[in-house]
């Protein structure tokens, strides 16, 4: 059997194109352990106040690895990229953690604008108006066991950002990072 040229260029290009297609995928694709939830609604009101009455006009649902969304006009993720929200937008982040034994950790929570962070249905942290990029830093003890880890935070108008880290026994973790003392499970 004998195949003419232009055969065998069609095969060739058709290979290429699915390689291509293969490595352009894997580059594009989230590749990454995502134990946290966060649902962004799109309201239709503008946002002042994190106990503002929210006219939600859209939302979607996102699973990421750490919450560290740089201080920017819009909201962009490490790995997933910019995400389409840059004002008057609500996110409310859902985590789950197994913490290995009885500890306090230290919550280093950097927002612009405002944010309500609660272990347990506890609050700990919030900061309810409209900001500067700031930090607002508390501390928590911890129970061994499973804990239910909940983060509402806002943006209104103008620049935007939400980094959360923890320090346990020195040393500082991305929210979503583990560590020696405490593992996110999936949520």
């Amino acid at each position: 059997m004998t195949y003419n040229r232009d055969f065998i260029f069609k095969i060739s290009f058709l290979a290429f194109i699915i390689v291509l297609w293969i490595i352009v995928l894997n580059k594009t694709t989230a590749n990454f352990e995502a134990n946290i939830k966060v649902d962004i609604s799109k309201t239709k009101n503008q946002i002042k106040s994190i106990n503002d009455n929210f006219d939600i006009a859209y939302t979607k649902s996102y699973d990421i690895d750490v919450i560290n969304f740089k201080n920017s006009n819009e909201l962009v993720h490490e790995k997933l990229g910019n995400l389409g929200f840059n004002d008057n937008f609500f996110c409310d982040f859902k985590s789950k953690i197994d913490v290995s034994e009885d500890i306090k950790i230290v919550i280093y929570l950097y927002s612009d604008d405002g944010f309500k962070f609660f272990i347990d249905s506890i609050k700990y942290g919030e900061f309810i108006n409209d900001r500067a990029f700031s930090l607002s830093k508390f501390e928590i003890p911890l129970t061994k066991g499973i804990h239910e880890g909940k983060i509402l935070y806002f943006q209104g108008y103008g620049q935007l950002g939400i980094k959360v880290e923890y320090e346990v026994a020195g040393k500082k973790y991305l929210w979503g990072e583990n560590s020696k003392y405490i593992k996110f499970l999936k949520v």
